[in-house]
């Protein structure tokens, strides 16, 4: 009886231990495969700058209205093209900045609950106001270089923002930037569908934030990770240092994504099913 006790011990322990290998392979294949997303995403924003309606806005702005508005047209055109082609980018956006105000001048945007409805704002929705700090360090980038960050104005919604300076040909001086957005769950939903994984996933700001939870039920995004996540500080504090996490238990496994031309990132965890 003993003897078929420890063999049963053993089996578990050994199906418990390739459970987590399993784990562990696709929180990296996750991180891998949003890794390419969101290089995309900055590969869109820069596709952007060089669009010749870029340099026609630029050029016609409070000067012709009637070449102001041919080239905004043209411009939305080729958004709308490049968001279709590209069913997880959330919105498009190409903004003129000057004395520490941003002024949009085109914005195309995909539906929240519908994902094939792809519309143009018109001019009275589009956004000005204060920049923030994302859109000061856009501005501070080297030409064709671009910055990442989260955004979490859209109500209802984090999205994952890259962009990228627009300069005057003729002066050589900045005039704006162009964004390309993708909200999260909209990278995240169809890369687990392809995992097939029944574990909880959390991904995780540098500030501790959830930023998105799958099979956890509503109401976990944004709350603090440690009132969510078992042994949070312990995975946060592993994070610091290694690339991984491994839980003694084999119930928990977190890995982390560094963003481009950023300190921060996105921390990746697995959580068995209780």
């Amino acid at each position: 009886e003993l003897a078929n006790e420890v063999e049963g011990w053993i089996a578990g322990k050994r199906e418990k231990e390739a459970r987590y290998d399993v784990m562990r392979m696709s929180a990296s294949d996750l991180r891998s495969r949003l890794c390419v997303q969101i290089r995309q995403l900055a590969s869109s924003a820069q596709f952007m700058v060089e669009l010749p309606p870029i340099q026609g806005l630029l050029e016609s702005v409070g000067k012709d209205a009637d070449e102001f508005a041919t080239w905004r047209e043209r411009l939305t055109t080729i958004l709308l093209a490049v968001a279709r082609s590209k069913p997880n980018v959330s919105g498009l956006s190409y903004s003129q900045y000057e004395d520490d105000r941003i002024l949009e001048l085109a914005r195309i945007e995909r539906s929240l609950h519908d994902i094939s409805n792809i519309r143009s704002l018109p001019q009275s929705r589009l956004r000005k106001g204060v920049a923030n700090t994302f859109h000061k360090i856009v501005m501070q980038q080297f030409p064709g270089e671009g910055e990442i960050d989260f955004d979490c104005t859209t109500a209802g919604s984090v999205r994952i923002v890259c962009g990228v300076p627009v300069f005057d040909a003729q002066t050589e001086e900045p005039f704006g930037l162009v964004c390309a957005e993708a909200e999260i769950g909209n990278l995240v939903r169809p890369e687990l569908e392809l995992i097939n994984t029944e574990q909880t996933v959390y991904l995780v700001d540098m500030q501790d934030g959830i930023l998105y939870a799958h099979h956890a039920g509503a109401g976990k995004k944004g709350l603090p990770a440690n009132e969510v996540i078992d042994s949070w500080d312990d995975i946060a504090s592993s994070l610091r240092d290694e690339d991984e996490y491994l839980d003694p238990n084999r119930e928990i496994y977190a890995t982390q994504l560094s963003l481009p031309n950023r300190r921060g990132g996105i921390r990746i965890v697995f959580q068995a099913k209780h």
